[in-house]
């Protein structure tokens, strides 16, 4: 009787378990961390500790810049845990949270959601939350926060103000430094002369690289009114994020998106559709979307060819956590979540010589 009961505990004990592990939210841990283990290759990596696969295959135009400082590498790219969870409140009533791709495409280049992915070794953006309250006097208070820098690795390094930091008009800090051991740190300016929040964001690496892009806005931000009433109180949030515009060093060269530190076309290559032609194309059973030719500078002056295939994936996720529904729910789709991505799926490189991608519905 007795082993009887210890058994019954035990099933107990056992199912409960069972429970609060399904659950528990994904681990969505991403980049790579000094503190981490990893399983790598030349071309993709596996975070032992969340599953997190981070594909980084060097593409061939790649070139020497003045001074050294400034080495960056281009890359077809891809971390597969960049899925977030977004939450809205439309009517005041309580949140309604869905899971959504990616951060959104101004952030990086390489998301879930986007397949893989074009982006290069010296990437950066920096992230903040920027709103405004309004009260019933139709005042408008309006603040920025939370900033953050982002590498092309997935990682995202969280900031706090610096100590003696000025403050913009709306009370807030105008320089941050990174909490971890990465070295970064953002100087603001320019205050906007409507919101007064900086319109500029510098961030600075700790090899002294200066890194200046233009703030973008995640798509589908909008006011909430605090009754469900136009002309009363209301408010909005929204996540902002710069896209790279240059990088100087600390000698002075300046590397930029259109050209490098040698004044070359950074990226070296042009696109053009061709349109239809699935000629050489492995899909891997998806539907084909379209299909391009790029050229870029080889040895010795030479110019070189290469074809990418895309296709269609048709998203869905199986996350399973409680109160968020999944991506390819009404709620997601209706909100700014894409129900497909087109992605990569066959570059064919000037030797014949092919690259080939798989995806499942999460975009991985």
């Amino acid at each position: 009787m007795k082993s009887a009961k210890v058994w019954m505990v035990c099933v107990v004990i056992c199912v409960q378990t069972v429970a609060l592990i399904a659950q528990s939210s994904p681990d969505l841990e991403n980049g790579f961390k000094n503190y981490g283990s990893y399983h790598s290759s030349d071309i993709d990596t596996v975070d032992l500790k969340s599953g997190n696969l981070m594909v980084h295959i060097p593409m061939p135009w790649t070139y020497p810049q003045r001074g050294g400082e400034i080495n960056p590498r281009n890359l077809l790219t891809m971390s597969s845990h960049t899925w977030r969870v977004k939450c809205i409140n439309p009517d005041n009533t309580g949140n309604y949270c869905f899971w959504t791709p990616g951060i959104w495409r101004d952030q990086q280049v390489g998301l879930a959601g986007s397949g893989l992915g074009y982006d290069h070794t010296t990437d950066l953006s920096v992230q903040r939350s920027w709103g405004y309250q309004t009260d019933t006097g139709n005042n408008v208070f309006y603040s920025s926060g939370n900033y953050k820098v982002a590498t092309p690795d997935g990682g995202t390094h969280f900031m706090v103000a610096s100590p003696g930091a000025a403050l913009d008009p709306n009370g807030d800090p105008m320089a941050y430094d990174a909490t971890d051991t990465s070295g970064f740190h953002i100087d603001l300016s320019n205050p906007n002369p409507t919101d007064g929040t900086p319109d500029t964001a510098v961030a600075i690496d700790r090899h002294g690289n200066r890194y200046v892009g233009g703030w973008f806005t995640e798509p589908n931000c909008r006011a909430v009114f605090d009754n469900g009433l136009p002309g009363n109180s209301s408010s909005e949030g929204c996540e902002q994020a710069s896209r790279l515009s240059s990088i100087t060093d600390v000698n002075g060269n300046v590397f930029a998106m259109a050209n490098d530190t040698m004044g070359r076309p950074f990226h070296t290559f042009s696109f053009v559709s061709s349109g239809a032609d699935t000629s050489g194309c492995v899909l891997n059973g998806l539907p084909f979307s379209s299909s391009s030719i790029f050229s870029y500078a080889g040895p010795n002056g030479a110019t070189n060819q290469a074809k990418l295939c895309y296709a269609t994936v048709n998203i869905a996720t199986g996350f399973g956590v409680a109160d968020v529904s999944e991506a390819q729910s009404t709620l997601a789709t209706n909100n700014g979540s894409p129900a497909t991505a087109q992605v990569l799926v066959t570059m064919i490189l000037p030797d014949g010589s092919k690259w080939v991608f798989n995806y499942d519905s999460y975009v991985n």
